[in-house]
């Protein structure tokens, strides 16, 4: 490994211009703390002369604030003490170079900038600006006051948000309230109801917008119910709906259920809901009465009727019992109609056998008759010469 001569370590002597640097390039103070910067230059110069500017005016080092330590022969620094904020500017050092040959640089320059007090109102720890580059904010703060910043800068957004919703919730009163200038609507639930002998039965009926006084009826069948017979209740649950209750039904309960509310100010209006069909089931789909006597005030099944979970099982297995019975008749059609063309198929082909059989033994001459047939192939053959002479 190759040593560094002493020439070669320390800087070249001027032989052309050189260059000043300073650092930090920025600083941030406070009142009553220190600071400090530090101007170098790239080459040995024989006495040189350094100033200190702030922006374009000379510093005065005689003042008792200022202090410049010459560090090292290429290096000096000046030291500000009792800051206050008339010592933010930029600070230049200006270094000049009078033999051989008179030269004058100045370095990029230190920007210094007074902060009145951390965000929080909290000093330094140690009352000296941070000499570090400072954050985006220009400001060296503590983790906690950066969650704590975060937390304030998103305060508009929330103001915001909850002003907004605010705003929203207030049109919507405002709709309703006002809203009766227009049409409104009336919803009934449940749409179907299924009721049984001594059960009692309720049905609701809501509008969606706030009425002054509205005045709600119940119709059956386009007849207005007499609310004085004391199996009929109604309820107001709240400002924008009403209940029908029937106790003690009976099968002449059955029927078409609408409600009419009516709207007197500012305009008289009057909206009807949909209905509620009530319909009348003599007794449960096998024969046993709810365990409570109280039609279910849930939404009916496919069937209109509220069922046990057993009787759901059973019910679907007796619809699923005609498809069963038919899926076994067919399998066991379809096995017979195999086995009868199997045993015909038999059938055939023993016939077959048979009638081939005895094809083959009515073609076949007997014994008596290939003897009979030898006896004659000899007087055959006599005739057969006779005719020839002849």
């Amino acid at each position: 490994m190759r040593t560094l001569n002493r020439t070669e370590a320390l800087p070249k002597r001027c032989s052309g211009n050189f260059m000043v640097t300073q650092t930090p390039p920025t600083v941030v103070i406070k009142a009553e703390t220190s600071v400090q910067m530090s101007c170098c230059w790239d080459q040995i110069i024989d006495g040189p002369k350094v100033k200190w500017l702030k922006g374009t005016i000379e510093l005065n080092l005689s003042d008792p604030r200022l202090q410049r330590e010459n560090r090292t022969k290429s290096c000096t620094t000046l030291i500000i003490t009792n800051t206050c904020k008339t010592d933010a500017g930029s600070y230049i050092c200006e270094v000049t170079q009078d033999i051989p040959i008179l030269r004058i640089v100045h370095g990029p320059g230190t920007n210094v900038k007074y902060q009145e007090e951390n965000v929080l109102g909290r000093p330094d720890s140690d009352g000296v600006s941070s000499q570090t580059p400072p954050t985006k904010q220009g400001i060296e703060l503590f983790p906690s006051d950066q969650v704590i910043i975060t937390a304030i800068r998103c305060l508009p957004l929330l103001t915001l948000l909850i002003v907004v919703c605010y705003l929203n919730r207030f049109y919507r009163q405002l709709k309703l309230r006002a809203g009766c200038s227009g049409n409104f609507m009336v919803t009934q639930t449940p749409p179907t109801l299924v009721i049984m002998a001594g059960a009692s039965v309720q049905m609701s009926c809501c509008w969606d917008q706030i009425i002054d006084g509205p005045k709600v009826k119940w119709l059956k069948d386009t007849v207005e119910l007499n609310l004085s017979d004391p199996r009929l209740q109604r309820e107001n649950r709240a400002n924008l709906c009403t209940t029908l209750i029937i106790t003690n039904t009976c099968k002449n309960d059955a029927g078409s259920y609408i409600c009419e509310v009516t709207q007197d100010i500012p305009i008289l209006r009057q909206v009807k809901g949909p209905g509620t069909n009530v319909t009348y089931q003599e007794e449960n789909v096998l024969g046993r009465p709810d365990s409570d006597g109280v039609s279910s005030q849930t939404p009916p099944t496919k069937q209109g009727i509220e069922l046990f979970p057993s009787d759901e099982v059973i019910i679907t297995a007796i619809r699923c019992l005609p498809l069963l019975t038919l899926l076994i008749a067919v399998c066991y059609l379809n096995r017979l109609y195999k086995q009868l063309k199997l045993r015909a198929g038999t059938a055939n082909i023993r016939k077959t056998e048979e009638g081939e059989r005895g094809q083959e033994e009515r073609d076949e001459p007997t014994e008596q008759e290939r003897r009979e047939e030898e006896m004659d192939e000899p007087t055959g053959q006599k005739r057969g010469m006779k005719m020839r002479a002849v």
